[in-house]
C-alpha cells in the first residue's frame, strides 16, 4: 500500500525543523494540545450531523 501511495503522491518540498527553534516548537505544541482538548467536544458536536 505504501508503494502505491508513493506513486500517487509526489513530494514537492520537504520541511526540516530548525533545531534552534525547539523550545518555540515545544511551547506551541503544548498550547495546541490544550486547545485541542478544550475544543474536542465542540468539534464533535459540530460534526455530529455531518454526512
Amino acid at each position: 500500500m505504501l508503494e502505491l501511495a508513493q506513486q500517487l503522491v509526489k513530494v514537492k518540498c520537504v520541511y526540516v525543523p530548525n533545531p534552534a527553534n525547539k523550545a518555540v516548537y515545544e511551547r506551541n505544541y503544548q498550547v495546541f494540545k490544550r486547545l485541542y482538548k478544550a475544543n474536542a467536544a465542540g468539534f464533535k458536536a459540530l460534526n455530529a450531523h455531518a454526512t
